[in-house]
């Protein structure tokens, strides 16, 4: 039920954060430029022929200036094709580096978020374990042998503890300072907008059916990376779970403290005897899964001063809801 950054890398094409010219409507804009096309050249069959009725004199005129009208109109159309075929395949080019260069960070900053987060739970345990033995230690101390060479190695021990608990509560800093991007005051919807769209460039994602539904804009403090990604992982957990065919649907929920980033899909959902285990570090349910997609997760919403929940979907498969708080609790860096 994860992904890892590696999967991103092999199975996503070269596309990215960019949803614009994926949310424009292609029908409608063919039909206008189809229609101005016929309009134009209807016009200017009309108009010529005319003008060469009026100017010729004989049939063999009429017929040169029918002919030096056909090859005009072939330039002119020929001409209005390469200009439009060049715009559009650079303006192509140009999405496709961007693309290209938002994919690349994304990985880049995914392996640094799951590095930070298994630094950071692997500090959090040693210290929870140090606790434990220097409780220990200090009633040795304390009522322990009163022999001097044996305090002294008691007190040596605790010192040691003492400074593995420094190193370790180094160690979580320096993950949380390593964490991407900042808390900045963001509409959310547009990030989940491009999210949505670079996601259903995966290959798995593209086969299936997914709906967005989000208010008009959600101005919020926000880590904009993380969200992304977090978004990522969900949005592929749940095209994983679904048969080709299936509906992921991504549903924001702005209440009065927090937000709620819903993402649900119509597969099997979790099985009862996984739901303890499933924001484990390194728990996972796929074979080419490395387990900690979720845990990704996770710190996102701690990032934002909040929590993430699975529940059974309407749809009938898995609901991972994303809390992120939207109160002063958290501070806005300057970008």
């Amino acid at each position: 039920m994860v992904m890892s950054p590696d999967s991103i890398e092999q199975q996503a094409p070269e596309d990215g954060l960019h949803g614009t010219a994926s949310r424009l409507r292609p029908l409608p804009i063919a039909l206008l430029v189809a229609g101005i096309y016929t309009i134009a050249s209807v016009v200017y069959i009309r108009v010529s022929s005319s003008i060469a009725a009026r100017l010729s004199h004989s049939v063999a005129e009429m017929q040169a200036i029918e002919q030096y009208k056909g090859i005009f109109f072939v330039l002119v159309t020929g001409l209005l094709l390469f200009v439009i075929a060049w715009l559009l395949l650079n303006a192509l080019r140009r999405r496709d580096e961007e693309l290209l260069r938002n994919r690349n960070v994304l990985i880049s900053s995914e392996r640094v978020a799951i590095a930070g987060i298994f630094a950071s739970s692997m500090a959090h345990d040693v210290n929870n374990i140090l606790t434990a033995i220097q409780g220990n230690l200090e009633l040795l101390m304390e009522y322990g042998s009163p022999d001097p060479t044996h305090r002294t190695m008691l007190a040596d021990a605790y010192q040691a503890g003492e400074r593995l608990g420094q190193v370790s509560r180094r160690l979580m800093h320096s993950a949380r300072s390593h964490t991407p991007g900042q808390i900045t005051n963001l509409d959310l919807v547009p990030i989940i907008q491009e999210a949505a769209d670079f996601a259903h460039s995966h290959q798995k994602v593209r086969q299936r059916h997914v709906s967005l539904e989000l208010p008009d804009t959600c101005v919020m403090p926000v880590n904009a990376p993380m969200v992304t990604r977090s978004l990522l992982n969900l949005i592929i957990n749940a095209a994983d779970a679904t048969a080709p065919g299936g509906r992921i649907q991504v549903v924001l929920d702005v209440q009065e403290k927090e937000v709620v980033l819903q993402v649900h899909d119509d597969g099997p959902g979790i099985p009862g005897h996984q739901l303890e285990r499933i924001f484990e570090p390194f728990f996972t349910s796929k074979a080419d899964g490395n387990g900690l997609g979720l845990l990704s997760v996770r710190s996102c919403a701690q990032e934002h001063g909040g929590r993430v929940l699975y529940r059974q979907s309407p749809l009938g498969g898995a609901c991972f809801e994303l809390y992120l708080a939207c109160n002063s609790a958290l501070t806005p860096q300057s970008a």
